[in-house]
Order: C-alpha cells, then sequence, then structure tokens
C-alpha cells in the first residue's frame, strides 16, 4: 500500500480489490495490516509450511497475520515492553479467525518451532501452551 503514488480512498480500494482478485487478502500500511475476508478456506494462506516461513523469515515478508505476529513477539522480546495488537472489524470480518492465527502463531514460538496440531490434540494442551505468551501481550477481547 505504501507504494502507491496516490494513497486516497479510491486508488486504495483498487489497489484492495486487485489483490483479493488474487487470493492475496492481507494488504499493509507500514504497522497496520488491512484484512479481507474471502469467506472460503485458503489453506496454502495458513499452512504448517508458510507459518515455518515466517517464523523462521531472514528475508522482507509479504502482508501477512503472521508476520504481524512475528513482529510484535520480536518487540516484545527485544523491548521487554508488552505488546497489543488491536483486531476490529464488523461482525462476520473474520476478527475470531484472525485472532486464531495470532494465537498459533504465538503457540509456535512457545512451544519452540514445534507446530501445534489444528486437528487432534486436546484443546487444553493447546491454550496452555499460549497462554503465557497471551498474558505478555495482555488481556484480549473480541466484539467491539
Amino acid at each position: 500500500m505504501s507504494e502507491l503514488i496516490y494513497l486516497d480512498e479510491p486508488h486504495v480500494l483498487e489497489n484492495m480489490d486487485f489483490r483479493y482478485s488474487k487470493n492475496e487478502i492481507y494488504t499493509a500500511i507500514s504497522n497496520i495490516l488491512v484484512a479481507m475476508n474471502p469467506y472460503q478456506r485458503l489453506p496454502q494462506v495458513y499452512d504448517d509450511e508458510t507459518l515455518l516461513r515466517f517464523k523462521n523469515a531472514t528475508s522482507r515478508l509479504e502482508p501477512h497475520v503472521f508476520k504481524l505476529s512475528r513482529s510484535a513477539y520480536l518487540a516484545m522480546l527485544k523491548t521487554k515492553v508488552n505488546q497489543s495488537m488491536v483486531i476490529c472489524g464488523e461482525s462476520g470480518a473474520g476478527k475470531t479467525e484472525t485472532a486464531k492465527y495470532v494465537m498459533r502463531y504465538l503457540a509456535v514460538q512457545v512451544q519452540d518451532g514445534k507446530i501445534i496440531p489444528t486437528v487432534g490434540g486436546s484443546v487444553e494442551e493447546r491454550v496452555l501452551a499460549v497462554n503465557p505468551i497471551l498474558e505478555a501481550f495482555g488481556n484480549s477481547k473480541t466484539g467491539h
């Protein structure tokens, strides 16, 4: 988004529409991530390979919820200061799903790079694995 010549509403919407048509549902403006709900499963966007690529990244990364999660996590480690993430949008926009992907990324960090199964394994194990890192981020709330 920051590469646009004109950062006005028509150009921003046109860029987002173009990206959405290619199943690129994330667009970034500095440290703000705009996500567009694809209203369908896009497994390649959230698979284990993609998660590990963001976790182990050494080069520039495309806009993604894993990238934002990574940035917040690394900032917390570096500064020793709690971090915040605001996930907002209209009803049905995908706030809860986005929060799940943030937690999944953080769980991989907590589990030293081991993938927390999205299917199988108890819910309790998966929540407990993420809980310490979520406490460092502070309390979260879904809704408006």
